[in-house]
């Protein structure tokens, strides 16, 4: 957390999306010089109420980060694994 305060980032970005479930995932994905950092959420403010995170890096591949990220969300969130 350091580093990202200390502004040693190359480039960092928020996205959301609504998935298939309907649920607004949104991600922040960071890049350091050594690595991809990226969270994933899902927050609801309606019922029911959802308040779910996901993390992930790799060292060289942004899609592999977000890949484990939304792997550890979906299998709290659904029980099961992102298609």
């Amino acid at each position: 957390m350091e580093e990202f305060l200390s502004g040693n980032y190359i480039s960092r970005e928020i996205k959301q999306v609504i998935n298939d479930v309907g649920d607004e995932l949104e991600f922040e994905i960071i890049r350091y010089k050594d690595r991809y950092s990226v969270v994933v959420t899902i927050s609801q403010d309606k019922p029911p109420f959802k308040e779910y995170i996901g993390f992930g890096e790799d060292p060289r591949r942004k899609k592999r980060a977000l890949r484990m990220a939304l792997k550890e969300l979906y299998l709290q969130a659904y029980g099961e694994k992102p298609d």
